[in-house]
């Protein structure tokens, strides 16, 4: 029987292979917080953002689809053609 580690591991190892977030855009990690930089939506600009290291695994596990579910970018509201219709109105 596996540990609740071993789980826990195995479910996040696909993100290991395939991160939430690009490597190269975490600029610093001090063993407290995380600096990373990421385009504004609102501003259009690149920005850099410092966050404890909690919270940063806790926006990163966020984006772990659960067993059995499928992640869906290209069709309905997500779809990048949909999502600028959707931004205009």
């Amino acid at each position: 029987m596996e540990s609740c580690g071993e789980i826990l591991a195995t479910y996040l190892a696909k993100y290991v292979v395939t991160p939430v977030i690009s490597v190269r855009r975490i600029k610093e990690y001090n063993g407290s917080s995380v600096s990373n930089v990421y385009k504004s939506h609102k501003t259009e600009k690149v920005e850099r953002e410092r966050v404890g290291v909690y919270e940063f695994i806790e926006r990163m596990v966020q984006h772990i689809v659960p067993k059995g579910f499928k992640r869906i970018r290209y069709y309905g509201i997500q779809a990048p053609c949909k999502f600028e219709k959707i931004r205009k109105r």
